[in-house]
């Protein structure tokens, strides 16, 4: 056997030259008829099943896309630091408008793992902001309070505990500013964030891993011993 890739007519392949090879694989995707959209916002839920949402963290619990907020007083956010937006916001007497939280839905979970939630909340000032989840209709709320990031302004996070994270898990972050005039919103109590909860993802991820490592050592094997 000779090594076409040398162009030689002559010799064994103990020569260090490899020939890799590339496989492209492509599931054909299943129809859904719960979310005929594919944007993860279930039917009953979603307030138009022919137009994805557009996922960009604000508002995506309906399931229609919306015009992204006004962002220029808040300075893009991260870029400035809280306390001088409420500076600017107290010199120019300029009325609070209603907190704008962005936060990207996590649709997939695994049982009894905890969720860890995180969302970017912009204020002029802010009492508050939560995470409201549960698992089954019509059970009262169950309400876990966001604390801010330590080092990222405007950033609050939480994490549900392991009991809650069960099939029917629900949820919605919510931010009241200082005066409890207004408040913003990613999910709503009648139309909440709906998280797929899966039992054994665990076992799958080790069945995954085993077939992987297997497939790896088989593949070396057969390339060591081709350049003996």
């Amino acid at each position: 056997v000779v090594d076409a890739l040398e162009h030689r007519e002559s010799g064994d392949e103990t020569d260090g030259i490899l020939s890799p090879h590339a496989r492209l694989s492509f599931s054909f995707p299943t129809r859904d008829k719960n979310d005929r959209d594919h944007d993860g916002v279930p039917r009953e839920l979603d307030l138009d099943d022919s137009i994805a949402e557009d996922n960009d963290g604000y508002m995506d619990h309906d399931g229609l896309p919306e015009e992204n907020p006004d962002f220029v007083r808040y300075y893009h956010g991260k870029m400035k630091l809280v306390e001088e937006v409420r500076e600017i916001a107290r010199q120019e007497a300029v009325p609070e408008k209603k907190p704008v939280v962005i936060h990207h839905p996590i649709r997939r979970a695994e049982l009894h793992h905890s969720l860890k939630l995180v969302a970017d909340v912009y204020a002029d000032s802010l009492l508050l902001c939560a995470a409201l989840y549960r698992a089954e209709p019509g059970v009262k709320w169950s309400v876990v309070p966001m604390h801010p990031h330590p080092s990222a302004p405007f950033r609050y996070e939480a994490s549900l505990p392991n009991s809650a994270v069960q099939s029917g898990l629900r949820y919605l972050v919510a931010a009241v500013n200082a005066d409890k005039t207004n408040i913003g919103y990613s999910g709503l109590p009648r139309r909440p964030l709906q998280v797929k909860v899966f039992p054994h993802a665990s076992r799958w991820r080790r069945v995954g891993g085993t077939v992987a490592a297997l497939g790896w050592s088989a593949a070396g094997f057969w390339v060591l011993r081709r350049q003996k």
